[in-house]
């Protein structure tokens, strides 16, 4: 039986199933108050996606970080001084007081203790431009990454070398503008394409080798524009492209936008899915309304998770038993964020490696704690019932922290990037907007207008130089292992601020969100002969969309 409900906060319907009754009945939580769309939209109000220069408040060291410097009210410190043992969580340790809402003690709480500066930076070297990294070495500018060398402007790079302005990838080595790619090797311009190598303006291959210009390929050596040729002609197409000149490379991604319009699209993209709904899903089963997820088994409302199981509702990374969280690893996680291996915890905010937490920031290595003071295990439970009890009264306990509380400014948070609002709809809403951070006044009779042509051109001494993105106007730099990059292996220097770049690479991932439509194929020579296919099924294509959109059975019988 399907219940439909209004949102709190957008006045649309939205419907709760059977199933996640169940879910919420086994966690012990209320249901939700808020449709999928506007609880995604709250979490990702708590999580931003800009870099920013902040000096450390314990020892002042300047450190890229996470956090707008108009942000103020807080304490920051950099990955060195928050993980020393010279300071401790529990020295901000208080009471519950239940004359007063849940929300504002602990965001009072929130604000006591020193966070992290750039969220989490756990064995990195030469990397300390990174944020939300860990095991990876000399790295600039990336977000989400693991495991990776000599990676450059990304979010979500694992197992990767030299791979520069990429979105999703892994197991990838010399890779440039890929999104949603693994296993491939020296490929640039590539979408949802796998185990590829030497090939560039690829989009939903597999098993390319020495190939440009192609779509829905697999396993194909010397193609050109989706056709065979050969090993000479496809170096003599890569040579002409990537010499280093700009304009030349825009000349093969106006013929790559071209092959892009007449190429077929699945209603959904993945691997091995049973049961499932969303799209970018690689070894799930019964996942539904799920996007960039993989290895995971009964989960809604996820996104970017790996290796889950029996959750709803989270954002980012692992996660089990699990609901309204925000970047959990471990165990029944339910209204938190950034928990790295912590389990039982609820509305807990930056913890690692503990267990049964209520309303707890930045511990390590604890248990039984309430507003960061510890208790017995007996005295926990007692007083973590009736804390619940009193936020069921106020209307509180079920609910995400509220976007009022997120100390970053809306405009640079990853909900800005998926539900855009203007400045005056963001503070209508009491929520924060903060400025772009201001270098014009600074350096703006330094700044190059127009690069050249050539990188050939160019000699080092140009990584002196500021340029102004031709989209944005934002004021740019290109670091030396970057310019390197781009002249070892032909690549024009980027027009683009790396913001700028990362908001088109975004783009490439949206929408996140289900419309049923039909089958476009009217090929005679599949199962449907004659007549045109009609099987219908839910994508994120909009049925207002151009793309040429087959059901997974028809597009089988077409590319594979």
């Amino acid at each position: 039986m399907t219940e439909t409900r209004t949102c709190q906060n957008c006045s649309q319907g939205f419907s709760i199933e059977d199933e996640d009754f169940n879910f919420y009945k086994k966690i012990e939580v209320p249901p939700p108050t808020l449709c999928p769309d506007c609880r995604q939209q709250r979490r990702m109000a708590h999580r931003d996606k800009n870099y920013f220069l902040r000096n450390c408040d314990k020892c002042g060291k300047s450190s890229i970080s996470i956090w707008h410097p108009d942000i103020k009210g807080y304490l920051f410190y950099c990955n060195d001084c928050w993980w020393k043992d010279d300071w401790d969580a529990f020295e901000y340790g208080r009471d519950f007081d239940f004359s007063r809402p849940f929300f504002e003690q602990f965001n009072e709480l929130y604000k006591a203790v020193p966070k992290h500066i750039s969220n989490a930076m756990l064995n990195m070297k030469n990397s300390d431009y990174c944020i939300n990294a860990s095991r990876s070495k000399d790295c600039y500018m990336a977000d989400e990454i693991d495991e990776s060398e000599r990676c450059a402007y990304g979010y979500c790079v694992q197992n990767c070398k030299d791979c520069t302005d990429c979105l999703y990838v892994n197991e990838c080595e010399i890779g440039y503008e890929l999104v949603k790619c693994d296993n491939n090797y020296k490929v640039f311009y590539a979408y949802d394409s796998h185990a590829c190598n030497n090939s560039a303006f690829l989009a939903h291959c597999r098993g390319v080798s020495n190939s440009l210009f192609c779509t829905n390929k697999y396993n194909v050596t010397n193609y050109l524009f989706n056709e065979p040729s050969t090993a000479e002609e496809v170096k003599k197409a890569w040579d002409e492209i990537f010499c280093g000149k700009n304009g030349k490379l825009q000349e093969a991604l106006a013929k790559y936008q071209e092959i892009l319009k007449s190429s077929i699209s699945r209603p959904l993209i993945g691997t091995n899915v049973k049961n499932s709904s969303g799209n970018f899903l690689v070894n799930v089963q019964n996942c539904k309304d799920c996007y960039s997820i993989d290895n995971s088994i009964n989960c809604k409302y996820c996104t970017d998770i790996h290796h889950s199981k029996d959750s709803m509702d989270v954002h980012i990374y692992i996660s089990e038993l699990s609901y309204e969280s925000l970047h959990a690893w471990g165990y029944k996680q339910l209204f938190s964020h950034l928990l790295w291996n912590c389990s039982d915890a609820t509305y807990a905010d930056e913890c690692h490696n503990s267990q049964d937490l209520f309303a707890c920031c930045g511990l390590k290595k604890k248990q039984f704690c309430i507003l960061n003071k510890p208790y017995s295990k007996e005295e926990y439970l007692e007083l973590k019932e009736k804390i619940i009890a009193h936020m069921k009264q106020t209307g509180e306990y079920g609910e995400y922290f509220p976007v009022s509380m997120s100390p970053h400014g809306y405009n640079h948070t990853f909900a800005q990037e998926f539900y855009p609002m203007t400045e005056g709809e963001v503070k209508q809403r009491g929520w924060q907007w903060l400025p772009e951070i201001n270098i014009r006044d600074k350096y703006k009779d330094k700044v190059i207008t127009q690069l050249p042509d050539d990188i050939a051109e160019t000699t080092p001494a140009i990584c002196n130089e500021i340029f102004e993105c031709e989209a944005s106007g934002r004021f740019y730099r290109i670091i030396p292992d970057e310019y390197q990059f781009y002249k070892k292996h032909g690549l024009p220097l980027p027009r683009l601020s790396s913001q700028e770049r990362d908001h088109l690479r975004w783009e490439k991932t949206k929408p996140r969100h289900l419309w049923d439509r039909e089958c476009a194929c009217a090929k005679q020579s599949h199962f449907h002969g004659a007549s045109s296919c009609s099987n219908a099924f839910r994508t994120t294509h909009a049925p207002e969309s151009p793309e040429i959109v087959y059901c997974e059975q028809c597009y089988q019988a077409e590319v594979v």
